[in-house]
């Protein structure tokens, strides 16, 4: 293909010319065709992946974001075009900008659509837009096709311009070309009129680019760089920095879009609104500066200006950082620093710097870059020292552009991306002036025109020399290995960032558990690995969800599969997560972890540790690469046999296509008593026997015994003598308990003011049957009025809430400020009974007695107070001991045992004495 400048029809004569014209441009528009094809291609080759059958998966975590909130505002603004601009979120141009398309296109329904197709218009406009720049900077148009290509092919802007890969990097990628496209019109531009409408332009494109994403004046900041260092270049050549005040004006233009949209439109922050306009306020201030400094003639000299720069700007830099009279860009430098370590220790893979990480100095940039990131750096030097050189502007805005957003990606691989179509720039000049070395291209057949740039220009002279026979072949092989490092690398991360099959039909099976029992958020939240967390839950909690965040599950997850205790993340967690997912990616090797327990053992027994009952499998993939669990509260197995002996539990479970025998033994107490906590319903066998749980057992938490006990209904006994284990037992009336926080000693359970033991139901007195309640317990310490609340009103046994003693609904006996409170009723009017102080420390039995008459409060065997009730007492849904029932005022002390009986007593009945 020849490169040769394209003859004005006005140079030639009649209709023969215009066609020669059209003629020699034909390659031109066919390359840049073909690029753009190739740039499509390597976009939405993925298709079957990313559209799979009615489903549309997305690439990656952030896509499903900006549909649940786009969705969400879709529906919200209900075509309302003044509802659907304001709009007070992340990325909020972007945001309204894809509401605005989707609901032009037909409403909500249209979303996974247009998310899906939204980067790879962007990404192929970009490569469009990329052959603009490069040929723009350089004169020649072969350049710009080669830089298409290599962007077409780069893998970092493959993959976030990729099919489905909807986020704000693919059109910050777009408004980074267009305003470096911008700035080197503007420093080209012949006319006042047309400054003026370039200057305009990118105004525009500045404010668009600062609105589209949360950092976004961190993508506007090499733009300010480009446009200072553009004055000083025109003011050490000698030319009157007219451009840069035109570029300058644009920031402060840009700057009030901003703030007008902050104020209009509820669009960014305040903080970001008042970062931008420091940044203009900056680039105004040194712009207006080397304009005066021209004015007086002082800095003519180029060599001065370029030594003191670096100098200037660092004494800047450092006075307006510890300066407390520069206050607002220490608190912008803080912010910054603040979102790069925030963003930093989340462990999310792009938060890593370009040469760190597990890829290494080398792999890294492979595996964004392929080769091309090492064929543009030399290139990048050289030409970014002929630019200052030669003051050739166009040349250092594209420069300043790519060492910003690699000194960023060095950082942060993250901005891999937004370094991606500078460095094609480079590859396409490095590659071209190889080609002319080589002896591939000739100077006839690379011409760059008059209107070359200096770099362009000084590449021509590499190009002189004789023909070498070797130079095609090697050239050939060059490009070739380029191309198919560029594709294999794209291809590779594509399949990463694909969701697997496993994790969608996964997710499917979670919706359809919550579905068919009604759960909702939080019931339904699910705990998963970073990287699938938005995916999990958009697909199985999008209605309900508040939003769409994976905080939670980067604060919690790692914690939770490497910890050995399922049982305790599981009491942990029950009330914010509904399900959790297990992955062979993430995993933790020590056989007594969650993740070993539930990922490779399914909850059962095995490797010599227990297994766990809390965890219900929902979906496991037939190559084991993910399992779903439901957590349930299950229900709790108990019986009887000899002491210290092993108990064993089975049940046959099959779960979709999967089949396996949920498995699972106990030891038993040293008083015979045995629990196990299981997740199934079915009939379990168990030493012989066999017990069946219901699914109403394990949605309740319910216990089930193994064989026919004999059970005293309006009698409990709790003893508090099982030692070990998470259940207290009730021999004779079978009101068991679940024990959640409290430790088991010698002396009985100790309350650490954390939990409770939570009874399922519970006796219900009446005034008929009466109530006898003891309580022993000790080691309460001293309680005064100036303790915290918790401490001031704590419960030893409640079946009510909290609240006034004088409004309990069921029947409770606690302390208020160290003196011991008993009462029972039914809301307002309940009967309260109050005694002497009991926090000494010293063992104390109290009884709260009811004859249907009157209520007594007896301590240590002595009735200390007393009063008439002979009304309602509320029926007993749950019992706590050591605690109420909202888990408000938990108790702090040792309780050795509570007894309860339905029973019409004036005094501690047989077995209630102290």
């Amino acid at each position: 293909m020849q490169d040769v400048p394209t003859p004005l029809p006005s140079e030639t004569t009649g209709r023969v010319g215009v066609a020669l014209a059209h003629a020699r441009a034909r390659p031109v528009v066919v390359s840049v065709a073909a690029a753009l094809l190739v740039a499509l291609l390597a976009r939405s080759y993925i298709y079957a992946g990313i559209f799979r059958g009615d489903t549309v998966v997305f690439l990656a975590n952030d896509p499903y974001f900006y549909r649940f909130v786009i969705e969400r505002h879709v529906a919200t603004a209900g075509g309302d075009l003044a509802l659907l601009v304001r709009y007070d979120g992340r990325d909020p141009f972007l945001v309204v900008a894809l509401t605005l398309v989707v609901t032009l296109l037909g409403g909500v329904d249209q979303t996974p659509l247009v998310l899906a197709w939204y980067p790879v218009v962007v990404g192929v406009v970009t490569v469009a837009l990329v052959f603009v720049l490069a040929t723009l900077v350089t004169s020649s148009r072969l350049v710009g096709v080669v830089a298409a290509v290599a962007l077409a092919l780069t893998p970092a802007h493959v993959v976030r311009t990729a099919l489905g890969f909807s986020d704000h990097h693919a059109a910050d990628f777009l408004w980074l070309v267009v305003g470096a496209t911008l700035l080197v019109l503007l420093w080209q531009a012949a006319s006042t009129r047309r400054r003026v409408t370039l200057a305009f332009a990118l105004t525009v494109v500045l404010a668009v680019q600062v609105s589209s994403w949360e950092a976004g004046v961190m993508l506007a900041l090499p733009a300010g760089l480009a446009v200072v260092l553009g004055a000083v270049l025109d003011v050490a050549a000698d030319r009157r920095p007219r451009t840069g005040l035109s570029a300058a004006a644009s920031f402060v233009g840009a700057a009030l879009l901003v703030a007008a949209a902050f104020a209009w439109f509820g669009w960014q922050t305040l903080g970001v609104v008042l970062a931008f306009g420091l940044l203009a306020a900056c680039v105004v201030l040194s712009v207006v500066a080397l304009a005066a400094l021209d004015a007086s003639g002082i800095a003519a000299r180029l060599s001065l200006g370029l030594a003191a720069l670096p100098v200037v700007v660092g004494l800047v830099a450092a006075v307006a950082v510890f300066d407390e009279r520069f206050a607002p860009v220490r608190s912008l430098v803080a912010a910054g620093a603040v979102f790069l370590e925030e963003s930093r220790t989340t462990g999310i893979a792009e938060t890593v710097s370009l040469v760190g990480g597990p890829l290494g100095p080398l792999t890294g940039p492979l595996s964004l870059f392929g080769l091309l990131l090492f064929l543009a750096l030399p290139s990048l030097l050289r030409a970014s020292l002929a630019a200052l050189r030669t003051s050739d502007v166009g040349v250092a805005v594209v420069a300043t552009y790519t060492w910003y957003f690699l000194a960023s990606a060095l950082v942060q691989r993250r901005f891999a991306g937004e370094l991606s179509p500078f460095v094609a720039v480079f590859v396409g000049l490095a590659l071209v002036s190889l080609a002319r070395r080589t002896g591939v291209l000739s100077v006839s057949d690379s011409s760059t025109g008059a209107a070359g740039s200096a770099v362009s220009r000084s590449a021509l002279v590499a190009a002189r020399g004789r023909f070498r026979r070797s130079g095609p072949s090697a050239f050939s092989v060059l490009v070739a290995v380029l191309v198919v490092t560029s594709s294999g690398v794209l291809a590779v991360k594509l399949n990463q960032s694909a969701a697997t099959d496993a994790e969608v039909d996964a997710a499917a099976a979670m919706r359809a558990y919550a579905v068919d029992r009604d759960l909702v958020y939080p019931e339904s939240y699910v705990l998963s690995p970073l990287g699938t967390n938005r995916l999990f839950n958009y697909e199985v909690n999008a209605d309900s969800i508040p939003e769409l965040s994976y905080r939670y599950a980067e604060a919690h997850y790692a914690t939770f599969v490497h910890s050995d205790s399922p049982e305790r993340q599981y009491w942990r967690h029950h009330e914010q997560v509904g399900f959790v997912v297990t992955s062979h990616d993430v995993r933790a090797g020590s056989p007594a972890s969650t993740w070993a327990r539930l990922h490779q053992r399914l909850g059962s027994r095995g490797d010599g540790f227990e297994g766990t009952g809390h965890y219900r499998l929902v979906y496991a993939s037939d190559d084991g690469s993910v399992r779903a669990f439901a957590l349930v509260p299950g229900a709790v197995v108990v019986g009887r046999a000899a002491a210290d002996e092993r108990v064993s539990l089975s049940l046959p479970v099959t779960v979709g296509d999967r089949s396996f025998v949920y498995a699972r033994e106990a030891t038993t107490t040293a008083v015979g008593w045995y629990a196990v906590t299981v997740p199934y319903p079915g009939t379990y066998t168990v030493d012989g026997q066999t017990v069946t749980v219901s699914e109403t057992d394990v949605r309740d938490g319910r216990f089930v015994t193994v064989g026919a006990p004999a059970y005293t209904p309006t009698t409990a006994h709790w003893s508090l003598d099982a030692a070990d284990g998470d259940v207290a037992f009730d021999p004779v009336g079978g009101y068991h308990g679940r024990v959640s926080g409290p430790v088991w000693t010698d002396d009985g359970l100790w309350f650490r003011g954390t939990g409770g033991v939570v009874v399922p139901g519970g006796p219900t007195p009446t005034a008929e049957t009466g109530l006898a309640l003891t309580v022993r317990f000790a080691g309460l310490d001293d309680v005064s009025r100036d303790s915290p609340e918790p401490t001031r009103y704590q419960r030893l046994v409640a079946s009510a809430p909290s609240g006034r003693y004088t409004t309990t609904d069921g029947y409770q006996v606690g302390i208020v400020d160290g003196r011991i409170v008993g009462a029972l009723g039914d809301g307002p009017g309940a009967a309260d009974v109050r005694g002497p102080a009991v926090d000494d420390g010293a063992p104390h039995t109290v009884s709260l007695l009811w004859d249907g008459e009157v209520v007594r409060l007896v301590v240590d065997g002595a009735v200390v107070d007393e009063t008439p009730y002979a009304g309602r007492v509320t029926p007993t849904a749950t019992l706590v001991i050591g605690d109420t029932t909202d888990g408000r005022y938990p108790f702090r002390g040792v309780v050795t045992d509570v007894r309860l009986d339905l029973v019409r007593a004036s005094e501690p009945p047989e077995g209630h004495e102290t």
